[in-house]
């Protein structure tokens, strides 16, 4: 996220990252109780995991990538003398 974010609103949009993203720990904590409570907890971590994956892609379907080769940069191999 932060090389996407401007560096006037990259702190901001960390923070709002940052939120909804521990928000979604206490939330998906409740959610997979009421899950396990109601149906089963099979039920429950399916459910939980089809959610993870559903919103994986949906992020690599919005986001782009910005390395302008779509290299991985540092991740590419050994570095060379």
């Amino acid at each position: 996220m932060s090389d996407v974010a401007h560096p006037d609103w990259r702190a901001s949009a960390l923070g709002v990252y940052r939120l909804w993203r521990d928000s979604g720990y206490a939330i998906g904590a409740i959610a997979v109780g009421l899950l396990a409570d109601v149906f089963t907890m099979p039920f429950a971590i399916g459910a939980i995991a089809a959610l993870t994956f559903v919103s994986g892609i949906v992020v690599a379907g919005v986001m782009y990538e910005t390395l302008p080769d779509g290299s991985m940069g540092w991740r590419d191999g050994p570095i060379r003398a």
